[in-house]
């Protein structure tokens, strides 16, 4: 990608930039997310496709739920919310790059649980 296409001019001065995003796609690379297979510490995913949510003690039971659950295809596990452990399952479309860090706490993780693999409801790169 070029300059001129990476960058805008935002002010008279033109040694002032503005970096613009021309893609959509975003990936875990670029996002700071180190990925353990399917799961990653210190993600998210978004709200919006909230499907569920129930306590579980530890991350992986999440992961577990989430694949037995009807309709969950990705998850989020926080260890200290609401007074407790919580698996937030999501449904929808997914891939790992739609994850987003999540600097507020280091141990809630994020992940497509093993069962989901290969069905192709996901993209596992």
């Amino acid at each position: 990608m070029s300059f001129s296409a990476a960058f805008q001019v935002t002010s008279p001065d033109p040694t002032v930039v503005k970096a613009v995003t021309t893609s959509t796609t975003s990936t875990a690379s670029n996002t700071g997310i180190e990925w353990n297979g399917n799961w990653a510490f210190a993600c998210d995913f978004s709200s919006n496709n909230d499907l569920s949510r129930a306590i579980v003690v530890r991350g992986e039971e999440c992961s577990t739920l989430c694949a037995s659950t009807p309709g969950c295809t990705h998850f989020t596990w926080n260890p200290a919310i609401y007074g407790g452990s919580y698996c937030f399952m999501k449904t929808g479309p997914v891939s790992k790059a739609d994850a987003f860090r999540n600097y507020g706490d280091p141990n809630v993780r994020c992940g497509i649980p093993d069962a989901k693999r290969g069905t192709g409801n996901e993209n596992n790169d």
